[in-house]
């Protein structure tokens, strides 16, 4: 199990997910894969989302990454919608 993020923790990965081409994306999307959403704010989560959502966008576009990934990044994304709409 992994340690709750940070806000500071969680600002830097807000501000990688929003770049695809920052070299530690790949690491960040792996964070977000054991980001346990109940650690965060509603608030919190409904900001990540929104990055995490134009993100998706923008790589479902450019094709950068696996199917995998991809699938990941959209359960990362459902769940924090969800958990951001409580």
């Amino acid at each position: 199990m992994t340690t709750p993020l940070t806000a500071q923790q969680l600002a830097s990965l807000l501000d990688i997910l929003a770049d695809p081409e920052h070299p530690s994306f790949i690491q960040a999307l792996d964070r977000l894969t054991e980001l346990d959403v109940s650690t965060l704010t509603p608030e919190l989560a409904t900001s990540l989302q929104a990055r995490l959502q134009n993100t998706i966008a923008h790589l479902t576009e450019t094709s950068t990454l696996t199917a995998q990934q991809l699938t990941n990044l959209r359960r990362g994304n459902q769940a924090l919608k969800s958990y951001g709409s409580k």
